[in-house]
């Protein structure tokens, strides 16, 4: 399997909340959810604020950010050189080693730090289920999500 050309790698996330990158995706998905007037008044509203307002509307709007965030994880360990098989591999073996003891962490373990295991901390601590093949490749092909890659301020080292 090839990665498609639009997918461009970027710094493996590590040492910051991974709600700073749940309250961005959900942000961008609020806000393509409202008219243009209602874009520009919200603008400058900090992204934990609105998160909290989303979160009191629709619990939808974290579900799909969640899974945003952890495809845009995936894609991005394709972007590694991973097939959809290898990644289906590292998904199962973390899910019954790593995770059991990073998932408490509020923060990507340093460890991790240039690592593709930091993407796979990143992926589960957005949505904690290890993925099948068939729909790894599916969240490969599908470059086109609202997760455009989380800045580096939000859950970049």
């Amino acid at each position: 399997m090839t990665v498609p050309a639009r997918l461009e790698p970027i710094a493996s996330p590590a040492a910051h909340l991974i709600s700073a990158c749940i309250a961005a995706a959900t942000v961008r998905l609020v806000l393509a959810d409202l008219g243009e007037d209602e874009r520009v008044a919200l603008a400058s509203v900090e992204p934990e604020s609105l998160l909290a307002f989303a979160a009191a509307l629709s619990p939808a709007h974290r579900q799909r950010a969640s899974l945003d965030v952890r495809d845009g994880a995936i894609r991005q360990i394709a972007v590694l050189g991973f097939t959809a098989s290898d990644i289906e591999r590292e998904m199962r073996n973390y899910a019954g080693n790593g995770w059991r003891r990073d998932r408490i962490l509020g923060e990507c373990p340093g460890r991790y730090a240039g690592r593709p295991q930091a993407w796979l901390w990143l992926a589960f601590k957005a949505h904690p289920v290890p993925l099948k093949r068939a729909r790894i490749s599916q969240v490969i092909e599908n470059v086109q999500s609202t997760w455009h890659s989380v800045t580096p301020s939000d859950c970049q080292q």
